[in-house]
């Protein structure tokens, strides 16, 4: 037959004996391989149990017509192709088995030249298909050793892909370090925009005042200090997408505009009267709740509706402790490669550890720990003694054997380590929270007393 790279199994059912004998003889290559039934009984428990890629089936035969077996193949399988034959003229049956989900009708006498194009189409749109079902699988391997095997993120992969496949606007809601930009910039890579820019905006680091300038540009002379005309962030990302992280944060007032944009495709530059026509996706990311933030009236419902084509939620790492071997492995690797030594392991003592832990700042906070870790240790092993040390409160909630002294000797260690990075950062409160792990706000609850 030529042309079929895979070998595919052919179901053929047919009473006369002598022409299903006639027509195996024709079909059976190196490319197909067919199995045999003699009335739509035996065909029904022959697909049951064998699976093949196609069905050739009469439809006048005893014990069960072909147009019955029909109906009960294609509700074990609503995929498989079934091709009808007949030597019967009868249109209404026909019309029938095509509502059924037949793939084709093959008149009889049976012309084996079209049959064999016929079967050879199907096998090309079945090699398409394990083609991308097995591309689709690659994919969701290589995302799972990116982001986690657990459930949990196999169903954020999910929905990742699925939004990569469009051009609609994505929400993606997480707490601080669960990975939301790098899911954002995933979506872009993977998508149909990916020879597109990606063109990332942090709203936390825009002054209020600027926002509007920074996001749909300026003319020259808009505003005190404009002396030079500038792209907005949203034409700098037009053909492609622009990642809003930290929408929450963006002026009431800013975020009607940001809805025109979005709705019209159209970006206003301050002071200009003349609209820019963009073709951007919207991806955006918040660590609150944006529908409750909406319903509060502290973020625009009109935008959270718009915006709200795709809603990836994040879970946090606490929620989803069997991935943190797998960054754990990773975020060894790359102490290794920052400080030219040799790689360490990670025993069940240390990552029991690990997972014991609450991890406010998540992903983020779980890399400097271990990263930390792995350079004050000695031996091979990543040492359980500098991973207690470094958590510090980190698994204070957890039940201790014994008095209360553990406790008191974390919390001293968690005070030790907060003037350790205060004192590098020269007191800036914000750099130190980084260093540690911690989110801005944990580090400041827990630093009372220590921090003016």
């Amino acid at each position: 037959m030529g042309g079929i790279k895979d070998m595919i199994t052919v179901l053929l059912v047919d009473d006369e004996t002598a022409l299903r004998k006639m027509t195996v003889g024709v079909l059976e290559t190196d490319d197909i391989t067919v199995i045999e039934a003699e009335n739509g009984e035996m065909a029904v428990e022959k697909f049951r149990s064998e699976r093949p890629d196609l069905v050739l089936m009469d439809i006048k035969m005893p014990k069960m017509t072909g147009d019955k077996a029909l109906v009960e193949i294609k509700a074990i399988d609503p995929a498989v192709p079934v091709l009808m034959m007949s030597a019967y003229s009868d249109v209404n049956i026909a019309i029938e088995c095509m509502k059924n989900g037949a793939y084709d009708f093959i008149h009889k006498p049976i012309q084996y030249p079209q049959l064999m194009a016929v079967i050879k189409r199907i096998a090309s749109e079945k090699l398409l298909e394990r083609e991308a079902e097995e591309a689709k699988s690659s994919l969701k391997n290589s995302l799972a050793r990116q982001f986690g095997p657990s459930d949990k993120m196999k169903e954020v992969i999910d929905m990742l892909i699925q939004a990569s496949k469009t051009k609609y606007s994505v929400i993606i809601q997480g707490e601080t370090g669960t990975g939301k930009s790098l899911i954002a910039r995933t979506i872009h890579d993977i998508g149909v925009r990916s020879t597109g820019p990606f063109v990332v905006v942090d709203i936390g680091s825009i002054p209020e005042t600027l926002v509007e300038s920074e996001l749909f540009g300026h003319e020259k002379g808009a505003f005190t200090g404009a002396d030079r005309k500038k792209k907005g962030y949203f034409e700098a990302a037009d053909g492609g997408t622009i990642f809003i992280d930290e929408i929450h944060n963006i002026p009431l007032h800013t975020q009607a505009k940001i809805l025109r944009v979005v709705e019209e495709k159209k970006v206003c530059p301050v002071g200009s009267p003349v609209p820019v026509n963009i073709d951007v996706r919207v991806i955006a990311a918040t660590n609150i709740d944006l529908k409750k933030a909406s319903k509060e009236k502290k973020f625009r419902e009109d935008l959270f509706f718009r915006m709200n084509e795709f809603l990836i939620n994040v879970p946090a790492l606490r929620e989803r402790v069997e991935d943190i071997p797998l960054f754990v492995d990773k975020f060894l690797g790359e102490a290794a490669d920052d400080h030219g030594k040799r790689l360490l392991k990670a025993d069940e003592q240390a990552i029991g550890l690990l997972k014991s832990g609450i991890w406010e700042g998540n992903i983020r906070e779980l890399r400097n720990i271990v990263k930390r870790a792995a350079l004050m240790s000695e031996g091979d092993e990543l040492d359980p003694e500098q991973v207690k040390k470094l958590m510090g409160s980190e698994i204070l909630d957890f039940p201790c054997e014994g008095d209360l002294s553990v406790k008191k000797t974390l919390r001293e260690v968690e005070t030790e380590i907060i003037k350790e990075a205060l004192a590098q950062t020269g007191g800036n409160k914000k750099k130190a929270a980084e260093i540690i792990g911690m989110t801005y706000r944990t580090m400041m609850r827990r630093a009372k007393g220590i921090v003016k």
